[in-house]
Order: C-alpha cells, then structure tokens, then sequence
C-alpha cells in the first residue's frame, strides 16, 4: 500500500510531525493522549514567547519614543 500527504504551508517554517498510521486503534488513543499532552505543553511555551516578544516590542518602542523627543528638544534649543 501506499499513503501520500498534500500539504499546504500557510507560514513559512512550519513543521508537521507527529503522523501516525495505523489500524490499531488502542495505539492511535494512545498517541492521541500523548500528542494532546505534548501539545498543550507547545501551547503554554509559545503563549509565554509571544508575551514575552510583546513586552519586549512595547519596551523598544517606548525606548523609541522617548528618544525621538529628545531630538525634538535639541532641534528646538538650536533654532533658538
């Protein structure tokens, strides 16, 4: 027998994995149970990545900020 996979990437760098065929389906529960658990852990780390992109996104703009009004206020002093 033969099996083939179309796959459509919607981002780049995205990884499939986790492919089980079987016809046993104790074993395909058992791979779900795992892939479920393994796929929450992926959903907790890559919700704390995110936050912690944000925050640090949100600190470089606010840096950003505030350096561009220094620049004004020296602008200012020199044309006076």
């Amino acid at each position: 027998g033969f099996i083939g996979f179309a796959l459509w990437q919607v981002k780049g760098g995205t990884i499939f994995d986790n492919v089980i065929i079987t016809d046993d389906v104790a074993e395909a529960d058992a791979f779900a149970k795992k892939w479920k658990a393994l796929s929450e852990v992926e959903a907790a780390k890559k919700k704390e990545e995110d936050e912690a992109k944000k925050a640090e996104d949100a600190k470089k703009a606010e840096s950003s900020d505030d350096d561009d009004d220094d620049d004004e206020e020296k602008k200012e002093s020199e044309e006076m």
